[in-house]
């Protein structure tokens, strides 16, 4: 069988949960026996309606480039990408293609693959598809999203619609863009959710969302050896987005005396005022080091001298892969309560979850808690990580039936 995956960024160009389940996804699915190939954009591309093809740790990767969209609705429909996108299939003659996200490419491409005759599903990884920011968070007052009121998001899309739309007009704009994506859900043969929480927040969007958790190459991750330290290391690994909450981990060490050192992992924000605030809450404390991005192929060493992962995230994560290598590693976790987070870790007595957003109960956590590694843990004390081949498995049978 011959899969396509579609990513909206790709290993090594870019890190990230997606990317790196996509690309692990795809080798499992080689090992199996089917031939699995990778698609994404590449916003750096220098002429626009361009196909450039890679190989990368034996995956083939074809990354392609319409152009930069222009106005509200070119930012999830592009004509220009699917033509291109229905020159690929033509060329390639895949089985099915498994869609992971549509950012920076189309979310007609579904259509285009339906027009075909090739069987599609999709992963469901945030809610790009009922928020035009893909968090459900509002970007001026971090306030959570529980549920979908598209009078403000009509408010919310202000800075994504052309000058001179008002209020009806953007709501409008709202409107369509959802029917548009409910459509586009139609043609798809399965839709996926990669936790209970998510599958619980699309249930309205698609009558049957299939259940399928992340899994991740456990070899890798449990066969590091450990690296002990006299002093707790505490790490976290991710965007330096303010929705992660790096600045709420930041300000709870002002209140932990312990002698602790935090180590902050991941590209510069794309908000240069947020990377100064952070940089600055990192320079008042000696124990905090930001160290940048990390690739990839390192991150199982990163975790063999790692006691802890913060996961501070202020808005509804679904199911960070960061989470299932670090408990996969041995390593403790400690994380928001707030969506998929609460499902893995709730009760978990070898993790904690603390009020999202609140540093002073992060700081107490991080005070008082007992860091102890281990990877035979019971299922009261941690939850079990899915291994990438048993997850392609699932997934093939989603593809086939």
């Amino acid at each position: 069988m011959k899969v396509l995956q579609v990513l909206h960024k790709s290993l090594p160009w870019n890190v990230g949960g997606v990317q790196t389940f996509g690309f692990e996804l795809t080798k499992a699915l080689k090992r199996l026996g089917h031939e699995s190939i990778i698609v994404t954009s590449n916003k750096t591309a220098s002429r626009r309606s361009t196909i450039s093809h890679h190989r990368i740790h034996e995956v083939d990767i074809y990354r392609m480039w319409s152009g930069e969209s222009c106005g509200f609705v070119s930012k999830y429909r592009n004509a220009d990408c699917e033509n291109m996108f229905r020159d690929l299939l033509e060329r390639l003659q895949p089985d099915v293609i498994h869609f992971h996200h549509f950012l920076d490419l189309s979310a007609g491409l579904p259509n285009v693959a339906a027009n075909l005759g090739i069987r599609s599903v999709l992963t469901i990884h945030d809610y790009w598809l009922q928020c035009a920011y893909g968090q459900r968070i509002m970007p001026t007052t971090l306030e959570v999203c529980r549920s979908i009121d598209q009078e403000c998001c009509a408010d919310c899309v202000a800075p994504l619609v052309d000058g001179g739309a008002n209020n009806l007009e953007r709501l409008s704009l709202v409107k369509q863009r959802s029917v548009f994506m409910r459509d586009m859900l139609s043609q798809l043969a399965s839709l996926i959710a990669p936790s209970r929480f998510m599958q619980s927040e699309f249930a309205d969007w698609c009558s049957d969302v299939a259940y399928i958790p992340y899994g991740i190459d456990l070899n890798r991750f449990t066969s590091e050896k450990f690296i002990p330290s006299k002093i707790p290391r505490l790490t976290f690994v991710g965007r330096l987005a303010r929705s992660k909450g790096v600045h709420v981990l930041l300000q709870s060490m002002k209140d932990v005396a312990r002698n602790v050192e935090l180590t902050i992992y991941g590209p510069e924000s794309n908000s240069p005022k947020y990377q100064r605030e952070i940089e600055f809450l990192a320079s008042e404390d000696s124990r905090v080091k930001i160290a940048g991005p990390i690739s990839h192929d390192m991150i199982h060493k990163l975790y063999a001298k790692t006691d802890a992962i913060i996961v501070p995230s202020i808005w509804m994560e679904n199911s960070p892969l960061v989470v299932h290598e670090a408990i996969a590693s041995g390593i403790n976790v400690v994380a928001s309560d707030i969506g998929g987070l609460s499902e893995l870790l709730q009760g978990k007595r070898r993790h904690r979850l603390f009020t999202a957003g609140d540093p002073n109960e992060l700081s107490a956590i991080l005070e008082d808690m007992p860091f102890q590694r281990g990877h035979n843990s019971s299922e009261a004390d941690t939850f079990q990580v899915v291994d990438i081949e048993e997850c392609a498995t699932c997934h093939i049978e989603v593809y086939t039936t």
